[in-house]
């Protein structure tokens, strides 16, 4: 996909070497290196970065932060949850972007979530049997990563698949998800009746329509559940706070549409469209 011989340079998560038996952190590639392959026989999905060929970036620092496996128990079985993979990213000048990347947890696109379960630290908690209650585990560790980012004055990115439309919502009530990040809960009158810090974060794309597998056959399906099968909003987002808001272009996120699909595409390309976002670096 990224192939380090044509000048690619990336890293993969941690949670990719611990499986493959190396010690877990990172594992970072650039040209005139061989890139670590899996040995398995099942290819499973980690969380990365990647610099295309002759791009001014470099990648200053990547850390992982597994505190968003917060463990699933499907059955009897406890599942693994994908790990972030916190990175900086910058130039020769000064300008620095923390960049979290993230894979969360799939199921619960527009059903509810339960506040109580980003209200305590899950790691000392019991792992959720629901997706919704997954899901909702992981914003407690989610929001502490950008709370440091705050504290520090940071620039800050989450980027990746959220796995929640996150623009379902009807009027002016937030998802409960984007509640949980933002510290965010007005009720009926206005009044926040969450107690935490309010941040101010932005997303995009925000209230657009995605371009991936939308199926146009039927625009409007009249359930939630059959919604699932049509695409119509995005899962994917940049989340970004107001100090990386003075460096990005306005509306610029842009979405990529597979070039005339074919039913067999589904089985062999992304779920997700591959979006761009641009962002300025001093």
């Amino acid at each position: 996909m990224f192939p380090v011989a044509g000048g690619w340079r990336h890293c993969i998560s941690g949670q990719f070497a611990a499986a493959e038996g190396l010690a877990a952190s990172p594992i970072c590639t650039a040209q005139g290196m061989t890139a670590q392959r899996p040995t398995g026989a099942t290819r499973t999905q980690y969380t990365a970065v990647a610099l295309r060929p002759g791009s001014p970036l470099k990648i200053i620092a990547t850390a992982d932060y597994p505190a968003l496996d917060v463990k699933f128990l499907d059955g009897t079985v406890l599942r693994d949850i994908r790990w972030g993979l916190d990175g900086t990213l910058g130039t020769n000048g000064a300008g620095r972007l923390r960049v979290l990347d993230v894979h969360l947890k799939s199921g619960c696109f527009d059903d509810f979530v339960d506040h109580r379960t980003w209200q305590d630290d899950p790691a000392k908690g019991t792992p959720a049997n629901r997706a919704c209650d997954t899901l909702g585990q992981q914003m407690y560790p989610l929001r502490k990563w950008i709370e440091a980012r705050e504290a520090s004055g940071e620039a800050w990115l989450v980027v990746g698949d959220f796995n929640r439309r996150l623009d379902a919502q009807p009027g002016s009530k937030p998802d409960e998800i984007w509640t949980a990040l933002t510290g965010y809960a007005p009720n009926a009158s206005g009044v926040d009746k969450d107690a935490r810090p309010d941040i101010l974060m932005l997303r995009q794309p925000y209230e657009n329509m995605s371009s991936c597998w939308r199926e146009f056959r039927n625009p409007n399906p009249t359930t939630i559940a059959n919604s699932d099968d049509y695409n119509i909003l995005p899962i994917e987002f940049f989340l970004y706070g107001t100090k990386a808001a003075a460096a990005i272009k306005p509306n610029s996120e842009e979405q990529f549409s597979w070039p005339s699909p074919v039913p067999i595409d589904k089985q062999r390309l992304s779920d997700h469209c591959p979006s761009s976002l641009h962002i300025r670096f001093d």
